[in-house]
């Protein structure tokens, strides 16, 4: 059941790059009915709720920010390539 609803609300995982120097962070390309997204994942990150607003800041240390943009650079490359809505 997960798995459909995963399938439903995020897409299908195409791709991904784990960003080196860390264990905590990846750069994912998505399919979500023909629609291509690049998604950042991390555990490092702070989350602040207030009224009318939600706000999650995802924090990268400085020898992470190089392969933070070779991974995106390379989603890209692929978004471009592939087939679909982006």
């Amino acid at each position: 059941m997960f798995g459909r609803l995963k399938k439903k609300y995020w897409g299908e995982q195409v791709a991904s790059w784990r960003v080196d120097s860390t264990e905590k962070a990846w750069v994912f390309v998505w399919n979500r009915d023909g629609n291509l997204t690049l998604n950042i994942k991390s555990e490092d990150f702070t989350y602040v709720q207030g009224a009318g607003r939600n706000d999650a800041t995802v924090i990268f240390e400085p020898s992470a920010i190089d392969s933070l943009l070779d991974a995106i650079v390379s989603a890209r490359s692929m978004i471009q390539q592939m087939p679909g809505k982006v």
